[in-house]
């Protein structure tokens, strides 16, 4: 994935509004190596009150620290839903392959 933080939210509603649940976010660091965090957002309320945390947080998205590049470990119901997320991610330019 690569986008801007303004796009954050749209990235994470086009995952959970087609099935998906987004469980981590992953970073690759050029001094720490991968750094992974926990997410858990299944629904539009999760990701509304991720992004409501980071508002109101000094502190910067992860994604910062490598120009927006990350990756997501997204599970869903059926295969076929993983692929319709990952056409939807493709569409608006956020999944990088």
């Amino acid at each position: 994935m690569q986008h801007t933080t303004e796009q954050m939210q749209d990235e994470l509603y086009t995952i959970v509004d087609y099935g998906g649940k987004v469980l981590d976010a992953v970073v690759e660091h050029d001094i720490y190596g991968q750094i992974t965090v926990d997410l858990m957002l299944c629904n539009r309320m999760d990701v509304d009150e991720f992004m409501e945390r980071i508002r109101k947080s000094k502190s910067q998205p992860l994604n910062v620290l490598t120009g927006g590049k990350h990756w997501h470990t997204v599970e869903a119901d059926t295969e076929p839903m993983l692929q319709v997320i990952g056409e939807k991610l493709r569409e608006k330019g956020y999944l990088q392959e």
